[in-house]
């Protein structure tokens, strides 16, 4: 495309290749790829799916060994208070999810920074049921977040099953930052 001088499809490339970095690609294809990059870019769609979904599944089954290990050591606290305290807070955050991951937004949202997959720089911080500092929101589902703008104007926003990725209207919108959420779950 340098070469070319092809202004627009460098353009699109670079777009894409900011996407790729914050892990927000998947689904979105843009507009305007060479066949020979669309199908690069289905391939690596498909790998990085099955990769984020193997994942998910090997997280969650170390969890639950290590939550088990909690379990045994805990009940041999004598109660230990600091001891009992320590494990507790590491049950909350395993079942938070793993890091950089929301596996279920009414025990992981807080502390979090979605970026818009269009606009990286427009960002939702969700903390202490309030996002942006300025409206509330509330998660009545594992998968879902209700932000009221105020009374009457609400947007409801759902997890896909990534845990990376927040879908309105059934679309791809946002992208969870890792880097910048302070749970990091």
């Amino acid at each position: 495309a340098t070469s070319k001088g092809d202004v627009a499809t460098l353009g699109i490339v670079t777009k894409e290749l900011e996407a790729v970095v914050a892990r927000s690609a998947a689904h979105v294809e843009p507009k305007g790829l060479s066949a020979k990059l669309q199908m690069a870019r289905r391939t690596y769609v498909k790998a990085l799916e099955k990769a984020e979904a193997d994942f998910v599944i090997g997280a969650k089954k170390l969890s639950t060994s290590y939550l088990v290990a909690l379990g045994q050591l805990q009940s041999k606290s004598s109660g230990n208070a600091e001891l009992l305290q320590q494990i507790a807070s590491e049950k909350k955050r395993l079942i938070a999810g793993p890091p950089g991951v929301v596996l279920d937004a009414r025990t992981g949202l807080d502390g979090t920074v979605w970026r818009a997959i269009n606009n990286p720089e427009d960002k939702m911080t969700f903390k202490d049921g309030i996002v942006n500092k300025s409206w509330k929101y509330s998660t009545p589902a594992a998968n879902v977040i209700v932000i009221r703008w105020n009374a009457g104007c609400s947007a409801t926003y759902n997890l896909d099953k990534t845990g990376r990725i927040l879908l309105l209207n059934g679309k791809q919108n946002r992208f969870l930052d890792p880097a910048e959420s302070a749970s990091g779950n």
